[in-house]
């Protein structure tokens, strides 16, 4: 099916969301104004959704014995996460290393390297920051990693099992609790059980979003042939995602999903049809394949560049668009070695290894 070895268009929407997040994060370069005229926060929802897809699109193919598609699977997952995410702890603890031994705090540790939520501040979908930041992100995948290699148990059922996992969580449960479906993520409900509030908050809908995608894929494919109408969706589709991160659509989890699916299905629907030659640039699609590693290190930077701009006298110099260019260089710079050591070399090992 695919015309090149990789899905390019759907790396160069990888390199896009990090690049929002990024944007989003980037108040101390750029100023809250400057950085309010985007939603950044976007690009979580895109990497869910993005991920979704990857984990039915992989997965299609698998072995009829459901113990070794489980091991397989979280080993795989594992080796993606754990080592790089570990990684950058350590660097933030090697910066932050003074502030952490004066109050160390080895339970907020340990839920941080075993992808917990905290639950120090009721609101959504983060419940509470602490090292990374952004490693809040990855207790959801996690979640849905481990729903996911469950499912395997349930063979050719799995996704039936899926999605009523899904639907009792985001609208059974809840209703039954609260009386109500929320579709806020920033919500937090007063469970007896805190973590219920990741198990159900709104924001998991983009991962079912992106395994609808890929369970879907083949069927929108033999009904879309024509390449003008391609060239004409995913045209419509950036235009009306860029409208919605610029602020001109309505807001809303509705619309967000919307603008989502249309960029992320018309991205497929480029990498999929044969007879598209036209490639995305080869950068991009390198900035998409070390996405996780920019995702991750950006926070380490960010954290460690007023470090330095204070130690040096030369905290006015920050709030300007050079500073933040020569910081993204650096951004990946850094996430260029982590990629090629780390994602690549260590895990590479790490598989040999346990094979």
């Amino acid at each position: 099916m695919l015309k090149n070895n990789k899905l390019d268009y759907l790396q160069s929407l990888r390199c896009l969301a990090v690049f929002l997040i990024i944007w989003h994060h980037s108040s101390f370069l750029l100023g809250s104004k400057q950085v309010d005229k985007l939603l950044g926060f976007t690009g979580v929802p895109l990497f869910f959704i993005i991920s979704g897809f990857i984990m039915v699109y992989t997965t299609r193919n698998i072995s009829s014995n459901p113990v070794y598609n489980f091991k397989d699977f979280t080993i795989k997952r594992l080796i993606r996460i754990v080592p790089l995410f570990y990684f950058a702890i350590v660097v933030w603890l090697i910066i932050w290393r003074k502030g952490f031994m004066s109050d160390p705090q080895w339970d907020r540790l340990l839920e941080t390297a075993f992808f917990l939520p905290h639950f120090t501040d009721t609101l959504g979908p983060f419940y509470g920051f602490w090292i990374l930041g952004v490693n809040w992100s990855l207790n959801y995948e996690m979640f849905f990693y481990f729903l996911f290699a469950i499912s395997f148990f349930f063979a050719d059922k799995r996704y039936y099992f899926l999605y009523i996992v899904f639907l009792v969580l985001l609208i059974g449960i809840p209703f039954v609790i609260n009386g109500s479906i929320s579709w806020d993520r920033s919500d937090h409900k007063p469970y007896a059980y805190e973590y219920f509030n990741l198990m159900s908050n709104p924001i998991l809908w983009f991962f079912i979003i992106g395994m609808s995608i890929g369970l879907l894929i083949d069927k929108i494919m033999c009904y879309v042939q024509n390449t003008k109408i391609i060239y004409v969706f995913w045209f419509s589709s950036i235009i009306f995602f860029f409208a919605y991160i610029t602020k001109h659509t309505p807001s809303g989890l509705w619309v967000e999903m919307i603008a989502s699916t249309g960029i992320i299905l018309g991205a497929l629907l480029m990498d999929l049809t044969k007879s598209i030659r036209i490639n995305p640039p080869r950068f991009i699609v390198y900035l998409g394949d070390i996405s996780y590693s920019i995702y991750l290190m950006h926070s380490v930077i960010y954290m460690y560049v007023p470090l330095v701009a204070a130690k040096y006298g030369l905290e006015h110099q920050l709030k300007a668009w050079y500073s933040f260019y020569v910081v993204l260089l650096l951004i990946i710079i850094c996430s260029s070695c982590t990629y090629y050591l780390i994602e690549k070399k260590f895990t590479s090992f790490l598989r040999k290894k346990i094979n």
